[in-house]
């Protein structure tokens, strides 16, 4: 019954369309690159190899041990999202391609050996749980928030237990509601199919068997890696990948293109014509080199459109060379200062940091630097968020207490406030600024004797406006980034 509401559900030539498969087999080689070569070139349309593929893709990201989800005590084969989480942006991007993985295993009534358990279910389908599902599921997490002093009620655990796993269910069900286009649990409900009612499908008469991670090798005097990768083998995995993940043999250095707080910037070149940027750092006993391993690990996780690609890296004697996307232009500093923006070209730069930013934003990475000579544009006009350097992965619904972070004046108040907390919101302020600086060709001056100015003439009210609102002195007040997506200033600009 649930298949064929599905098959009514979904068009035929969907279900054979090869790009409903192929982003997930590309994204694949960041956790197992053997997997990716077994399955890149095979026909995921034949039933068979699309059983096996997504029973292995599911062994790899349902496995309990890999931290994204937990079995439930009473059924091993019952899982829900993990709320002791501490979340990197991968996780992010695990939840939301597991999503399409169970979304084609229920849209070919492939059985993939699991169930949901019941509190993830509901939460998919907008449903309430009960706090007896929240003790039947997590039991643990039960009984910690319950011995707490002053004890919590009932309500308080289920809303705890809702919150700690609220954007681990939102980026599941991106990915799961991206392969169907929409939302099904409406209709399904509308045929009197419950959310468990899912369960037949997926679990079937297979069980999965998770197997040991036998080939984790042992790494633990290198610093990039994680260093229990007992405890988080999927982190420690896509590490092991991403880390050094394009070689680039025979690499020369070329001229320079640049300067920064960590090291000098050149153009690479590879046999066969690969350009890249290399990014040179010498290793001195001045040098803080475990923030520059945070922004290797951080940069390998990232994946976008508007934020500059990582390559891989190499270390030679004294020197330690990060291998980065090439952005021929240069950046938007280089770009006013030789070129009068016109308001919609601004505009036009603009939608596409909010975008970068949004994406950081909701994977829990503050930037900390927003700029424009931290922006790069290429010869085509796309947006590349750059220099990673004091960029932070934050904890959810926490804040980061204030330490000299950032340029001065692109500056949130918030943070150069010694000792003050700030979040996402200070990266939005400094955007304010870095619009203002496309704008005006000068840096920003927006704070005097600790009170704010108002903007000067700009070219249209929408930019004005638009400035403003990133340039509120209580963060509280600044638009989100996916809220200033859709402010006039930027809205219905292409890319």
């Amino acid at each position: 019954m649930i298949h064929l509401l599905m098959m009514k559900m979904i068009p035929d030539e969907k279900l054979h369309d090869e790009e409903l498969y192929n982003p997930l087999i590309r994204w694949s080689k960041n956790l197992d690159v053997k997997l990716y070569k077994k399955f890149k070139k095979k026909d995921l349309t034949d039933p068979q190899v699309l059983q096996d593929w997504l029973c292995k893709l599911c062994q790899i990201l349902l496995k309990p041990q890999n931290l994204l989800f937990l079995a439930c005590p009473n059924d091993p084969t019952k899982l829900y999202p993990n709320p002791e989480l501490e979340p990197q942006p991968i996780h992010w991007d695990c939840f939301e391609n597991c999503g399409k993985a169970i979304a084609l295993a229920l849209m070919h009534e492939v059985h993939v050996g699991v169930a949901l358990h019941r509190v993830f279910l509901l939460q998919l389908a907008g449903k309430d749980i009960s706090v007896e599902d929240v003790r039947d599921a997590d039991p643990s997490f039960y009984n910690n928030k319950a011995n707490k002093e002053p004890f919590p009620d009932d309500d308080q655990i289920q809303n705890e237990f809702i919150k700690s796993i609220s954007e681990q269910i939102r980026f599941f069900k991106n990915g799961f509601d991206s392969v169907f286009g929409k939302s099904i649990f409406q209709q399904l409900s509308d045929n009197g199919i419950e959310p468990e009612d899912l369960n037949l499908v997926l679990k079937g008469s297979t069980e999965l068997e998770f197997n040991s991670d036998e080939n984790l090798d042992d790494k633990q005097n290198d610093p990039l890696m994680p260093q229990d990768n007992e405890s988080d083998p999927l982190t420690y995995r896509y590490f092991k990948v991403n880390l050094q993940n394009l070689n680039i043999p025979k690499w020369q250095k070329g001229k320079r293109l640049g300067e920064g707080k960590f090291g000098k910037v050149f153009e690479g070149y590879a046999p066969g014509g690969f350009f890249f940027a290399i990014k040179e750092i010498k290793i001195e006993p001045e040098v803080n080199i475990e923030q520059i391993y945070d922004e290797i690990r951080l940069l390998c996780q990232l994946r976008h459109p508007n934020i500059v690609k990582y390559y891989g890296m190499e270390k030679r004697e004294r020197n330690l060379y990060i291998f980065l996307e090439l952005v021929t232009t240069g950046s938007l500093q280089r770009v006013h200062e030789n070129f009068k923006l016109e308001d919609s070209q601004v505009s036009h730069y603009t939608k596409q940091i909010l975008r970068g930013l949004k994406y950081l934003h909701e994977r829990n990475v503050a930037h900390r630097d927003i700029k424009c000579a931290n922006i790069l544009v290429n010869e085509k006009g796309r947006i590349k968020i750059a220099d990673f350097g004091l960029a932070k992965v934050m904890e959810l619904n926490t804040l980061m207490k204030s330490s000299y972070c950032g340029t001065r004046g692109w500056m949130a108040p918030e943070v150069a406030k010694s000792g003050n907390q700030y979040g996402f919101k200070a990266d939005i302020w400094s955007l304010g600024c870095t619009v203002l600086e496309m704008l005006t060709r000068k840096p920003p001056h927006v704070m005097e004797s600790g009170k704010f100015l108002d903007p000067p003439d700009l070219p249209s009210e929408h930019s004005r406006d638009f400035i403003k609102k990133c340039l509120q002195v209580n963060p509280d007040d600044r638009p989100s980034a996916a809220e200033l997506l859709q402010h006039p200033f930027v809205k219905g600009f292409g890319l």
